[in-house]
């Protein structure tokens, strides 16, 4: 709310407001203190002081700030916060306050009015602390320049009055006058200023108010003179001289010219320029500093070329004037030429079988220097077999010194060196490339001297095993290897059927499925030959090792499953935890861990009766066995192996639970009545049992012996000093210098032969010249160039430029004179562009410029630098299940950008698992085409999908790659039958279901469950009825299998009946499974029985005890005999083992370190697992490497290694190796000559000829045969040609007459420029034997070029300020001519203001001036043209011109003018920011920067300012802020407009402000009531509100309203007054809270509205009872329940609120069954929730009533109350009550049956009865056990028991029969009733048999007494036997860990194949894997075992060391385990 609101907020209940207005004014100056009275209210209104305190008198001020307040106590007015005018009201006049005085009860307004006068309390002041004014000299005088003014807040007299100025010796202050009343100040030039004379002045101006005191405000006025260029730049000298030194370094500088200029600032700035010359060169060399006049080298400077330099150097100033000097530089000659290479002849290739003396290649060396700098000396690079020779002056030939071998040297860089004999001495050199082409001398060899490698057995024919390697020293052809299989048996059969090898790769591929069990490894050879002529070869032989796979599941040996097994074990019921019931043992034919076994019990009778060893297959009781464990006890054991994936098998084991066996053959056999005791058997026994006790006790004597014997004969031999016994135990692999490791496995990846080709290389396509360039190729191509600069006729003089065509990453260079070379700017891709047509152009100087061009072709050779890309991010395809091996799923593509070799893309199948196997097993790639073919037959049932990664690979060096990942998805198909679960099919079943023959129509009969292991549409099912006995009777459910009754069952239908129900799916083609399911339709079991099945009428049950003994016996025997025969085994293999390994007279010494592990071939389970690995050949890696077993790391030893493994890792650091091909030569020359013993001759001569340039083609130099004597048949024989030494011939010979004939035309000006005199130097060159003649052709001139200009127009910019007399250097004309055809003079037309001056210059050239004859003026004249024209001395006269433009340039001497005094504008009010006002406009008649005009708003009001900007270069005014024209209705902006030279004007802009309604109304809440109760009368005040709109008239008329369908209304008590009352009853249960909006809208169009929201909550009042939210409740418990239970709870609700609300729950007062209802339940106050106080019984209280009341919390409570109804409901609390038969202790027989009595005879009925209800007393009786089952049968509803068949004479007379009367509760509960039932036809009969029952019969047989207890004798014995050496066997490894870890000397004896894996030695604590050195090191225990999950320690074979030093520098070893005594740290596995 407000703070107003908070403060004065006023609850209006009933409240009668009246309103009084009144009205008074008060006038106070400002700035008065805190506290000063300002008039007494109460007083001058009349009140009393008494009102004003109980109406609660306050001020409202409207806003924040509370200036006045009032004192209730005296009715005075106070000040609270002093008051400045000029912040309340500004300009504003008068200046009020506006306040209302509120008071309540009833409610007052009274309205305040203080005007506040002002005070002269403010100074004019500045807005800104001075003005600066920039005024051009030129200014004329009356140029005025605005002034900002003062401003002063003071209204009326005290505001600002005048303004004074001074000094006013220059300038003047004049005021204008404003529609406003306000003045404007302006500062006029009186006298023009003189920047000479003074350049700066300041002012004051004084601004002064009208107030007493006179207050004052002063601003200083800075005016700085701007100055104007009248002055030319002088030089300090006319000529400057200096020199510089041949190639000096560039940014020398030379000398410094200076110029200086009188005016100031940018007219006095001087800026240098070398004069514009036709010489070129000259402006390429050297650079001047515009600035500063430092003359720089920016080039090379030749003494060979020009001597002499003289540059004319111009200095100007911004203004245009300008002045000349001339510099003159002397060059000073230094040994600066590096001698020059040329290659005459050169020869790329020499075979390696030439001879001795050989030429190679003819250099000719030139050096252009002089004298001894002219001297050249050549030599070469050491260590090659070459020599340089000097046949002639500048000529050398190079050729072989020793015998050449390709294969040693494939080529050779010769770098041929040539230094001149200068000081310091220079020296030039040149690469040959030399290759050496191949002689076929080397046969290939293998990179293995042989192979061995592994391949998994059942692989699929084709499958790729690895490759074989070779490589040949040799090239190209020659080094092309083919492999060949040699032909060979093995097992008899060609070896081509095992495997195949590619020729051109070398893979091996299987041509067959190997097995392990069949063939474990074999040998072959593969032949590797070269394509040479003839061709060369070698051999090596390969070993394949097949793989093992668990391909074979497990074969149980013991138990012997056969059918006829009975009774397997038998476990006595005294047997306790652990006891051993049996012992499972398999085999499995597989090897390694495909043959590791483990036990797992699938099915049991009694799963927490019994368990089996995981490893050792040992069945043991897990608890204490119990007389309540069934006899009968059935177990299926799964012996699964450890493959992958696994097999499996099951058997099947019956024990029986028994101390006896009668007791076990009575559950599971039938036994004949009489069994008879045989004497000659017991005799038998007796005498079995006497031997074996005899043996048993020998062989224990036989065996202490022994044992103290050995023990005796170890102590003996332990403590001697017998040496160490040298005995290597088998298998153990050494890790020292004697090297006994396997051969590691190692495959090299090499390039494909076809991808030697060169990287560099010319080519000659089509005619043109193609350049192969390798973006690897480091050197330019410079030299290249060099050489072969004859081709086309491409030449060059000192002047010629050349360039080749844009937009190609090349650039063309100029090392030195005359020569260009071509390189590579940017990085070259062959990807974007592969070829590129360079265009040279070169042109000269001449005039016309002459020019030529060759095209070079130039191919970009790839590198390999893209990796290949496949077209798919990923793969994804289908193959259907039961697919055949080899079918091609998809393919994938990849492709690469790069070219030939580098874009062949070969696929390889990444090395990853499914579900264990390698995924190769699953899959194959073709490398070629990437296409995916499966190597196995795909499953949907175990593998429904399978990722793995395919890399695709291409043929760089090195190669690159990148992988997809391709998803196989597995599509099923129906290969599976339906298996039906239920019912199951068993061979002796004979009745499946009975139905009754009171069954009605859709009866269920059975249910057939049958499953699918198929999906999708294949695993529906559906039933069919197939056969049936009467198919009317039954059907079959389609879809649930369920066997119905299709009718009525009658007595006419047969008893059994037999179905055959098939079960069919819903693939494509359908499958189907049949199952018989027989029913028999009768009411009774016995009915059943006599239909289906004969039973034998007699069972009889005799102990016999010999039979029992006689098994044990067995038993025993067996176990012992087997015992003695393994112990005798093991001994005799144990001794001829020790004699084979150990071959010496020696006692073996029994000493038995620890932790061996056997890995002999004869290994079995006891003594060590062993495992070999080997790595798939696909891999691309050493075969020889770890691999993982059972989360162990596990080292794979060959123990026929022969060699160290220091070696073997040597070897295997070249896996992954490339092969460098040979590379071309980077440039093959176009002129190659094979120099093959050619004998150089030299002869030395000189000829001199003179032409005029120009001659014509074909036109005669001279006759060079006859002028050197030579004869024409020399000319031909010896090849006789000119050489140039550059690539233009412009002289060529005709061999045919000697003469020398003009080939090209000459131009002496592009040959020789002005050099005199120009000469051409030849050489004439003839073979056989070699000479060399020297001609030299002198060129002279003809007048052939006319002077000439180089631009065609000269411009000036020349300010008409500019002096008469100012010179302006011009551009000299250039005559390409020399002598007297060169330039003579010049002449300059029209001279009305300029005249020309020629300037002699040292040198003799003269410097060409135009000076200023006659002043400017731009207004008359803008623009001058002159014709200058240059004359030469030839005849015929040649000349050339030029035009000169003189610009006249303009000086600041106007000032800006507005084109009106006053602008007008109307903005309305609240116009958008932005808002474009007028545009103000002044024109400056003078041109370019001084008629700029820039504009500014000069108003001294911050909040003009801000409010408007104006753009500086339109003038056009913008809206800046937001205008409100209550605030103020006029704004006046003065503008000033200033051109640059500070010139300026002022004109004045006014702005009317047209007003809008742009006022909302304020809504202020004077008071406001948060609540109110909801039986407030109406009429009752809510709140009170003001509301004002800023707006006046119409506009500032205000409507309120609030929401409709409010109980509220608005009314207007007053003006801009509105109270809030109610106008409806309220009720607070149908709106709890009104959020009122109150809308307030003026008048105004367009409309304007405010809002208020006011929450009013409406308090509540209790007018409600609660309310249950039914009329009535239902509940059921069941009896028996717990005191204290929850039964539900009622709910009832209240509409008031909070304690009105607020709901108790009452139980009302009544009584059930004369009790009290709070004594059955109760009622809790709060939640109403029902609980029982007691237990309910149904059979007492079915239900009861009462009823509940629900009152809330208010005053006075309201209520109501409901009924609530509780049902009891039961529960199977009462078993059955037997009434018939009574069961007395007494009773003997119950009931006699007559042995005549026929089928259904009535024996009797059993009556019971149930006091429970529904269906707990439903009652059935069954027959729980009878003597004989087949005579009695009880009925199951009525508990009658009939005969079921004809009683005969063979029936016992004594019949017992049990029944149990059973309910059908939930649990139900029972009784049982034994029945005695006599068979006889007399009761005499029936006494004689069931009197006599406490006569015992017992049976006591002394001999039988003692076969027992010599039974348990030997059995002990046996037992005592096994404990005594297993704790010997426990001691001794005990024993051996002590003395192994003492300090005793090592015994190194190694017991074969035994290993000890822990603390026990048994299976399932670990396996051992292990790797031993050498015993001859004394460190044989140290090995690397894997226990309990430990990793494999890789020894460096090359260790010498002991472990000790070795461990402690592996710091990061994990896992102790102490091994040897030498050790005294623990010893650690490597990770």
């Amino acid at each position: 709310m407000p703070d107003a609101m908070i403060r004065h907020s006023v609850l209006f209940l009933s409240l009668l407001i009246h309103i009084a207005r009144g009205q008074v004014s008060y006038s106070i100056p400002e700035e008065m203190a805190k506290g000063s009275m300002v008039g007494n209210i109460a007083q001058d209104l009349g009140l009393d002081l008494q009102r004003l305190k109980s109406g609660k008198a306050r001020i409202y001020t409207r806003d924040s700030t509370e200036y006045i307040e009032l004192n209730k106590n005296t009715g005075w007015l106070l000040i609270r916060e002093k008051m400045d005018r000029e912040s309340l009201c500004a300009k504003t006049t008068p200046c009020a306050l506006h306040l209302q005085m509120i008071l309540d009860n009833p409610m007052e307004f009274y309205t305040i009015t203080i005007e506040i006068t002002d005070i002269n309390d403010n100074a004019p002041s500045f807005q800104k602390k001075d003005f600066r004014f920039e005024i051009s000299e030129s200014a004329v005088a009356g140029a005025g320049f605005m002034l900002g003014g003062a401003f002063d807040p003071d209204v009326g007299t005290n505001g600002l009055q005048s303004y004074s100025l001074k000094p006013t010796d220059k300038f003047r202050i004049e005021l204008h006058s404003q529609a406003d009343g306000s003045k404007n100040v302006e500062m006029i030039l009186q006298k023009p200023l003189d920047r000479e004379t003074q350049s700066s002045f300041t002012l004051l101006l004084e601004a002064f108010d009208g107030g007493d005191p006179v207050l004052s405000g002063t601003v200083q006025i800075h005016i700085t003179v701007l100055d104007n260029n009248d002055n030319a730049p002088v030089f300090t000298q006319r000529v400057y001289k200096t020199t510089i030194t041949e190639n000096a370094q560039k940014g020398t500088i030379l000398t410094v010219v200076s110029a200086s200029d009188a005016d100031e600032g940018s007219n006095s700035v001087v800026t240098y320029y070398i004069s514009d010359t036709i010489d070129k060169i000259v402006a390429d060399i050297f650079q001047i500093n515009e600035k500063s006049g430092e003359l720089i080298l920016n080039g090379h400077v030749d003494y060979e070329k020009v001597s002499h330099y003289e540059i004319n150097i111009q200095a100007k100033d911004q203004g245009g004037l300008s002045n000349a000097c001339k510099v003159i530089i002397d060059v000073l000659d230094i040994n600066d030429n590096l001698p020059s290479i040329n290659i005459v002849s050169n020869s790329n290739f020499i075979s390696e079988g030439s001879k001795v003396g050989t030429v190679v290649s003819v250099l000719n060396v030139d050096d252009l220097d002089s004298g001894v700098n002219g001297q050249v000396q050549c030599v070469l690079n050491e260590g090659i077999p070459f020599s340089i020779t000097t046949p002639s002056s500048s000529f050398f030939s190079l050729q072989t010194e020793q015998e050449l071998d390709r294969e040693r040297e494939s080529e050779y860089n010769i770098s041929v060196i040539c230094t001149d004999e200068g000081v310091p001495a220079l020296s030039s050199s040149v690469s040959l490339r030399v290759q050496i082409s191949d002689v076929n001398d080397n046969a290939p060899v293998f990179e293995k001297t042989n192979y061995e490698a592994c391949v998994l057995e059942n692989n699929t024919p084709g499958l790729s095993i690895f490759s074989v390697k070779a490589s040949d020293a040799d090239w190209n052809q020659n080094a092309r290897v083919s492999y060949i299989l040699e032909d060979s048996t093995v097992n008899g059969v060609s070896v081509s059927s095992y495997v195949s090898v590619q020729p051109d790769s070398g893979l091996i591929t299987a041509m067959r499925s190997f097995d392990y069990e069949t063939l474990k490894h074999f040998h072959f050879r593969v032949k590797a030959q070269d394509g040479g002529s003839p061709p060369l070869s070698s051999n090596v032989t390969v070993k394949i090792t097949v793989q093992d796979q668990n391909d074979n599941a497990p074969q149980v040996l013991y138990p012997v499953q056969t059918g006829g097994s009975v009774v397997a074990e038998i476990v006595p019921r005294a047997a306790d935890v652990g006891y051993l019931v049996t012992k499972v043992v398999a085999v499995d034919v597989d090897s390694g861990q495909n043959a590791w076994l483990s036990y797992k019990l699938q099915k049991a009778t009694d799963r927490a009766l019994f368990e089996v060893g995981l490893q050792n297959g040992e069945i043991r009781t897990v608890r204490q066995v119990t007389d309540k464990d069934a006899v009968k006890q059935k177990l299926t054991v799964v012996v699964e192996d450890n493959g992958q994936p696994s097999r499996s098998a099951v058997v099947s084991i019956n024990v029986a639970v028994a101390d006896s066996f009668p007791e076990v053959l009575s559950e599971f056999t039938d036994f004949t009545h009489e069994k008879q005791y045989n004497d000659n058997l017991t005799f038998y026994l007796v005498l079995a049992l006497a031997a074996v006790s005899f043996l048993f006790i020998t062989c224990v004597v036989v065996i202490i012996s022994v044992k103290i014997y050995r023990w005796r004969q170890s102590r003996f031999l332990y403590q001697s000093n017998l040496p160490v016994i040298p005995y290597y135990p088998p298998h153990y692999a050494d890790t020292g210098v004697t090297g006994t490791l396997p051969h590691g496995y190692n495959y090299e990846v090499c390039m494909t032969t076809d991808s030697r080709k060169s990287d560099c290389k010319f080519s000659t396509l089509g005619g043109q010249n193609v350049l192969v360039v390798d973006p690897s190729f480091t050197e330019t191509m410079q030299h290249t160039i060099k050489k072969n600069n004859s081709i086309d006729g491409l030449g060059s003089t000192e002047s010629v430029q050349c360039f080749i065509s844009e937009d190609i990453p090349f650039a063309i260079t100029s090392q030195s004179s005359s020569f260009f070379s071509l390189q590579t700017e940017q990085e070259l891709d062959r990807e974007r562009e592969s070829e590129y047509n360079i265009s040279v152009i070169c042109t000269d100087e001449g005039v016309p410029a002459l020019s030529s061009s060759v095209s070079l072709r130039v191919q970009i050779s790839d590198v390999n630098d893209n990796a290949p890309v496949f077209e798919k991010t990923n793969y994804e395809a289908c193959v259907l299940e039961n697919n055949t091996p080899g079918l091609s799923i998809f393919s994938v593509k990849a492709s690469d950008a790069d070219w030939n070799q580098n874009a062949r893309v070969s696929y390889i199948l990444e090395d990853s698992t499914v579900n264990g196997v390698s995924v190769s097993s699953y899959v194959s790639v073709q490398p070629d085409s990437g296409l995916i073919t499966a190597m196995r037959s795909f499953d949907y049932e175990t593998l429904k999908h399978f990722h793995f990664r395919v890399k695709a690979q291409d043929g760089g060096s090195p190669p690159l790659s990148s992988n997809v990942t391709v998803k196989i998805t597995v599509q099923d198909q129906n290969d599976n039958a339906p298996q039906v679960l239920y019912p199951v099919q068993t061979g002796g079943s004979v009745v499946a279901e009975i139905v009754p023959r009171a069954a009605d129509v859709g009866y269920l009969v059975t249910k057939v469950v049958a499953v699918d292991v198929d999906s999708g549409q294949n695993a529906w099912l559906s039933y069919k009825l197939q056969k049936a006995t009467d198919r009317a009777l039954f059907e079959v459910g389609l879809q649930n299998g369920e066997i119905r009754t299709v009718r009525q069952v009658t007595d006419k239908d047969a008893v059994k009946q037999k179905l055959t129900v098939v079960v069919e799916d819903n693939g494509q083609p359908s499958r189907s499974a049949v199952v018989s399911i027989n029913v028999a339709v009768a009411d009774s079991f016995p009915e059943v029985l006599s239909e289906f099945t004969d039973f034998t009428h007699e069972k009889q049950y005799n102990d016999n005890l010999t039979f029992y003994l006689v098994l044990a016996l067995a038993a025993v025997s067996f176990l012992f005999i087997t015992c003695v025969v393994v112990i005798i085994s093991v001994k005799i293999y144990r001794w001829r083992q020790s004699r084979f390994l150990y071959q010496s007279n020696l006692p073996v010494i029994p000493y038995y370190p620890p932790h061996y592990a056997d890995t002999g071939v004869t290994g079995t389970l006891p003594h060590g697992y062993n495992y070999e690995v080997c790595m798939t050949t696909d891999s691309r890696k050493s075969d020889c490497k770890f691999s993982t077993l059972g989360g162990q790391n596990v080292l794979v030893v060959d123990p026929s290694f022969t060699e160290t493994m220091q070696h073997t890792i040597k070897k295997n650091n070249d896996l992954e190796g490339e092969y460098s091909t040979s590379k071309m030569p980077a440039v093959v020359m176009w002129y190659s000559v094979l120099f093959s013993f050619i004998l150089l001759h030299s002869a030395r001569g000189q000829v001199s000829y003179s032409i005029p340039e120009e001659m014509a083609k074909g036109s005669t130099v001279g006759n060079i045969a006859q002028d050197l004597g030579l004869d024409l048949q020399r000319l031909r024989l010896g090849k006789a040609r000119i050489y140039t030494g550059d690539s233009t011939e412009y002289i060529g010979l005709n061999k045919d007459t000697g003469l020398l004939l003009i080939k090209e035309k000459m131009d002496r000006e592009s040959l020789c420029a002005k050099t005199t005199p120009c000469a051409l130097h030849l050489q004439l060159i003839l073979e056989n034997p070699m000479e060399l003649y020297t001609i030299t052709v002198e060129i002279t001139d003809i007048n052939d070029n006319p002077p000439s200009f180089e631009k065609k127009r000269i411009h000036f910019e020349i300010s008409e300020s500019a002096v008469t007399g100012a010179r302006f250097m011009l551009e000299e004309a250039v005559d390409a001519d020399v002598g007297v055809n060169g330039l003579q003079s010049y002449s300059l037309k029209p001279t009305d203001n300029f005249v020309l001056e020629l300037l002699s210059q040292p040198g003799g050239d003269k410097n060409v001036e135009m000076v200023l004859k006659s002043p400017l003026d731009r207004e008359k004249k803008g623009v001058v043209t002159l014709l200058l024209t240059a004359i030469d001395g030839g005849d015929p006269q040649l000349s050339g011109t030029v035009q000169i433009h003189v610009t006249v340039l303009d000086a600041n001497d106007n000032s800006p003018v507005f084109t009106q005094k006053e602008y007008k504008a109307t903005l309305t009010e609240n116009a958008a920011k932005g808002t474009k006002l007028i545009t103000v406009s002044a024109t400056d008649a003078d041109e370019g920067s001084n008629g700029q005009v820039t504009y500014y708003i000069a108003s001294k009001e911050d909040i003009v300012r801000k409010m408007f900007i104006i753009d500086q270069h339109s003038g056009e005014v913008t809206l800046n802020g937001l205008v409100d024209f209550e605030k103020a209705s006029n704004y006046q902006i003065n503008i000033q407009a200033k051109d640059q030279g500070g010139l300026s004007d002022s004109c004045k802009l006014i702005i009317d402000v047209l007003d809008i309604n742009d006022n909302k109304p304020v809504i202020n809440v004077l008071s406001m009531s948060s609540s109110v109760s909801e039986d407030s009368t109406p009429g009752t005040v809510v709140a009170m509100m003001k509301v004002d709109d800023a707006d006046s008239g119409v506009n500032g008329q205000i409507h309120c309203i609030i929401n409709d369908n409010f109980p509220f209304a608005l009314t207007s008590p007053s003006s801009n007054f509105i109270s809030l009352r109610i106008e409806q009853q309220l009720d607070r249960e149908k709106d709890a809270e009104y959020n009122i909006s109150v809308t307030c809208s003026d008048q105004g169009v367009p409309a304007l509205s405010s809002s208020a929201s006011l929450s009013l909550q409406i308090s509540d009042v209790n007018d409600n009872a609660p309310v249950f939210e039914k009329t009535n409740y239902e509940a059921c418990v069941l009896e028996n329940n717990t005191p204290g239970l929850s039964i539900f709870s009622v709910k009832a609700s209240d509409a008031d609120w909070n304690q009105n609300a607020r709901v108790s729950y009452i139980l009302e007062d009544s009584t059930v069954n004369g009790v009290s209802v709070s004594s059955y339940v109760s009622v809790q106050p709060d939640s109403g929730l029902i609980t029982a106080m007691r237990s309910f019984d149904y059979e007492t209280l079915k239900h009861f009533h009462f009823r509940v009341k629900a009152q809330d919390g208010g005053s006075p409570p309201l209520s109501s109350n409901v009924t609530v109804k509780i049902t009891v409901q039961d529960q199977n609390d009462n078993a059955p009550q037997v009434l018939y038969p009574v069961q007395t202790g007494g009773s003997v027989v119950a009931e006699i049956v007559p042995r005549a009595a026929d089928v259904g005879y009535l024996v009797t009925k059993v009556v019971a009865v149930d006091v429970d209800s529904g269906q707990n007393a439903w009652l059935s009786y069954k027959l729980q056990k009878a003597t004989d089952r087949a005579l009695f049968e009880v009925g199951l509803q009525n508990g009658e028991i009939r005969t079921v068949r004809q009683v005969t004479d063979k029936d016992a007379v004594k019949q017992k029969l049990t029944v149990v009367v059973e309910d059908n509760g939930q649990p139900s509960r029972s009784a049982v009733v034994s029945i005695n039932v006599a068979v006889a036809d007399s009761f005499p009969e029936v006494l004689s048999e069931f009197t006599d029952f406490t006569h015992e019969k017992q049976y006591i047989d002394n001999l039988t007494f003692y076969l027992v207890l010599a039974l348990a004798a030997v059995s002990f014995l046996f037992i005592t036997c096994v404990v005594v050496i297993i704790s010997v066997r426990i001691y001794r490894w005990r024993q051996s860990r002590f003395l192994y870890q003492s300090n005793l000397p090592v015994i190194p004896y190694y017991p074969p194949h035994y290993a000890d894996t822990g603390v026990t030695g048994t299976l399932p604590h670990g396996y051992n894997y292990e790797v031993c050195m050498t015993t001859d090191s004394r460190k044989s225990d140290c090995k690397f075992s894997t226990l309990g999950g430990q990793n494999v320690l890789v020894v460096d074979p090359s260790f010498t060391e002991t472990m000790q030093h070795t461990i402690k520098k592996n710091n990061d070893l994990e896992g102790e385990y102490s091994t040897s005594n030498h050790f005294e740290k623990p010893l650690y596995a490597i990770n």
